[in-house]
């Protein structure tokens, strides 16, 4: 029960920046860019990413032998995030 509970926390925190995805305007919103500019469109592509992020996180709480694959994907994302925010001097 722990494990599928650490599942669902994982994909509520990824859950905010996929609803982007399907409201791009939520972007626009967040991060003052303006719709179809070139960083519009990256920030639109990396809520796709969390919405695969959250989708995998979903999969593998109700599906066990999808866990390996889901927490290597997920550890990806969220391992470059810091190392990225880190290297960045943490703004």
């Amino acid at each position: 029960m722990l494990i599928k509970a650490a599942w669902v926390v994982l994909a509520a925190i990824h859950a905010l920046p996929a609803l982007a995805a399907f409201r791009p305007g939520m972007i626009a919103g967040l991060y003052g860019t303006q719709p179809g500019s070139v960083s519009g469109l990256l920030l639109h592509h990396r809520a796709a990413l969390f919405l695969g992020v959250f989708v995998i996180c979903i999969w593998a709480m109700v599906r066990p032998e999808v866990r390996p694959l889901s927490a290597t994907i997920v550890a990806i994302s969220m391992v470059s995030f810091l190392a990225i925010y880190l290297a960045n001097g943490a703004p």
